[in-house]
C-alpha cells in the first residue's frame, strides 16, 4: 500500500547501481519517487541529505531544537518509506539520524547487506519493522535448509551465509547438469543450464533464462525485536 518513496544512498558503485534499480521498479509499479539524495560512502553526518529530503532548513531546525521549541512543523516527510542500499554500518548510522530529525514514522528498507546481526546491535530500536531482501536465510522451518546449516557447522564450525549457501547450490547444479543423460560435451552442460527449471536447492528454486540470468525467489525479511524473520503478506 505504500506509494511515495525516497532514496538516500552512497555515491559509489554499488549505491548508484541498486538507487537505478529500485528507482525504475518503483516507477514501474506506477509510485512515485518523491526525492533522490546521495552521501559520499566515507560521510558519518548526515544531515545534508536528510535535510533535503524532508526539506528541513537546517538552521531554523536547529535554533529550535536549541531552544526546545516543537520541530515538527519544520519537517515535510511527503515519502512513506525509504531506501537505504549501503552496509549494516551505514544504515546503523543514518537510522537514528533519520529518527532525530523527527524522520520516525516512514519504513525503512535495505538491501541484503543489512542482513546482519550488526544491524539489529547498533540500531535496534530504530530500525524495527526496516526489510530488506536476501536469497538465503537459516531461521528456517526447511529441513533441506537446516540439513545443510547442520552439516557445514560440524565441518567448519561456523553458520554458513549466502555466498557459502550460493557456492554449494552451484557446485549441486553442475553435478546434477553434467550426470543427466545426454551430456557429452561443454556445448550440451550449457544447454541443459539454459534448459534448468526449479532446482531446488538451499538458496530456493533456480532457474535459468535463455541469456544465463538466473532466476530465484528472494526471502523477504523484516526487523521484529533483535532478530530477522520473514515477512507474509496478508
Amino acid at each position: 500500500g505504500i506509494e511515495r518513496f525516497a532514496i538516500l544512498y552512497p555515491d559509489e558503485n554499488y549505491g548508484n547501481t541498486f538507487m537505478k534499480l529500485f528507482r525504475d521498479k518503483v516507477l514501474d509499479y506506477g509510485a512515485e519517487i518523491t526525492g533522490i539524495e546521495s552521501y559520499q560512502p566515507d560521510q558519518t553526518d548526515f544531515a545534508g541529505p536528510i535535510s533535503k529530503l524532508a526539506k528541513i532548513d537546517l538552521k531554523d531546525w536547529r535554533s529550535n531544537w536549541r531552544h526546545r521549541r516543537h520541530k515538527k512543523n519544520t519537517v515535510v516527510v511527503d515519502f512513506d518509506a525509504v531506501f537505504i542500499p549501503d552496509t549494516s554500518e551505514k544504515a546503523g548510522l543514518i537510522a537514528p539520524q533519520l529518527a532525530f530529525y523527527d524522520i520516525d514514522d516512514v519504513l525503512l528498507l535495505g538491501t541484503n547487506l543489512w542482513h546482519s546481526d550488526q544491524l539489529i546491535n547498533e540500531a535496534g530500536k530504530y530500525v524495527q519493522y526496516a526489510m530488506m531482501a536476501d536469497g538465503f536465510y537459516t531461521s528456517t522451518t526447511n529441513k533441506k535448509i537446516n540439513n545443510f546449516i547442520m552439516a557445514f557447522k560440524h565441518h567448519y564450525g561456523e553458520t554458513p551465509g549466502i555466498i557459502e549457501a550460493f557456492a554449494y547450490d552451484t557446485a549441486m547444479i553442475a553435478f546434477h547438469t553434467a550426470n543427466n543423460s545426454g551430456v557429452y560435451s561443454r556445448r550440451d552442460l550449457k544447454e541443459e543450464l539454459r534448459n534448468l527449471r526449479g532446482f531446488d536447492g538451499v538458496t530456493g528454486a533456480t532457474s535459468f533464462r535463455r541469456n544465463g540470468d538466473a532466476e530465484k525467489k528472494l526471502y523477504i525479511l523484516q526487523v521484529e525485536g533483535n532478530k530477522f524473520v520473514e515477512f507474509e503478506s496478508n
